[in-house]
């Protein structure tokens, strides 16, 4: 039985839709932006259902005796810088090094727009 958990942030609940991008051009402006909000309202329900159900699920394995532990912003700085090298290196076996840069920095770019809000989820 795990006696311990680190909540490091290391995975998140996605919400993915798709659709055909000749269909949602032919819809009319007004028809594409009824889509587009309700893609947007059902991305911001899976969130906050993920990060309820996740909150829930802490509190219930405190309450059965597990340590949880939430590292500070500069702790995880600290884990990635000694752990992102390795992992781009092994990625990049497999991967072209640009794609891999333009993730990261897509990534950099998400983090610092919503870098407050998730922090304030105790996430």
């Amino acid at each position: 039985v795990q006696k311990y958990l680190t909540l490091d942030g290391h995975t998140v609940a996605t919400q993915v839709m798709i659709m055909n991008d000749n269909f949602l051009k032919r819809l009319s402006k007004e028809q594409r932006d009824i889509v587009l909000e309700a893609a947007r309202d059902a991305t911001i329900s899976v969130r906050g259902f993920s990060i309820l159900v996740n909150l829930i699920a802490v509190e219930k394995l405190t309450k059965q005796g597990m340590e949880v532990y939430q590292p500070s912003p500069e702790e995880l700085d600290l884990f990635a810088a000694a752990t992102q090298k390795p992992v781009l290196d092994h990625l990049s076996t497999y991967i072209d090094r640009e794609w891999i840069q333009d993730a990261l920095d897509a990534a950099e770019a998400a983090r610092a727009r919503l870098a407050d809000d998730y922090m304030s989820f105790g996430m």
